[in-house]
């Protein structure tokens, strides 16, 4: 976000003691600690986008949805991006079991955009896997009632790497050379939904904001591994 000409606030929800090939230990923060953390930057600060990544348990959403609630209500400008966290990118349970109901039914209806991966998108769709296809991210918006970037980063098959943006101008695709090695990179999809909650706290439309966060997703991995 501060790469983006932005000014990056932070709400801690968990620590985390992890690598790309291990997560040794989970410390969920109380649901008090957070939503007191989120009262206080919204009190202080203008803010214009806020991006939601791993929310550890239920109690945690249903402290925040509140405030958030009066937050997208004080201005029709200000955007929420929900990345659907609930585990690492090893399969390792990052949040509590109740976390998944609470996220799709109390904080996705207040989402502009939700940025789920194929497995993150099979767990909101109840089912064991999906495909990185129109009708996945047409399902997806029709049950949570927002726009869907289905993210197929993990599908490392294909040569390229495939974004399908579903709002309310219709399907875009997104497309970007695979980089070998890029998917070593520890979180990336962090990186991403990031990205595009920088470009829409700046005005851009939801197309252009996820362009500007891919492109420059894909220029962070070819420094690092081109």
């Amino acid at each position: 976000m501060t790469a983006l000409d932005t000014e990056a606030l932070t709400v801690v929800t968990a620590v985390v003691a992890e690598t790309p090939a291990e997560v040794a230990s989970v410390e969920i923060l109380s649901s008090e600690l957070v939503a007191c953390q989120l009262r206080l930057l919204l009190e202080t600060y203008p803010v214009l986008a806020i991006k939601t990544g791993l929310l550890g348990s239920g109690d945690q959403i249903r402290a925040l949805v509140p405030l958030l609630e009066r937050w997208k209500a004080d201005s029709p400008d200000h955007r929420l991006v929900v990345d659907p966290i609930v585990s690492a990118s090893t399969g390792t349970a990052l949040a509590r079991e109740d976390t998944w109901e609470a996220l799709r039914c109390e904080l996705v209806p207040l989402a502009d955009l939700i940025t789920p991966n194929l497995g993150e998108a099979a767990s909101l769709l109840g089912q064991i896997e999906v495909a990185l296809e129109a009708a996945t991210a047409t399902a997806l918006a029709e049950l949570l009632s927002c726009a869907v970037l289905l993210k197929g980063g993990h599908a490392r098959a294909s040569a390229e790497a495939r974004d399908l943006l579903l709002s309310e101008v219709g399907l875009t695709e997104f497309r970007t050379p695979r980089i070998p090695g890029g998917h070593r990179r520890h979180g990336t999809g962090c990186t991403l939904s990031a990205a595009i909650t920088a470009a829409l706290a700046k005005g851009q439309a939801m197309e252009d904001a996820v362009a500007e966060g891919k492109a420059y997703l894909f220029d962070l991995l070819q420094r690092e591994f081109a």
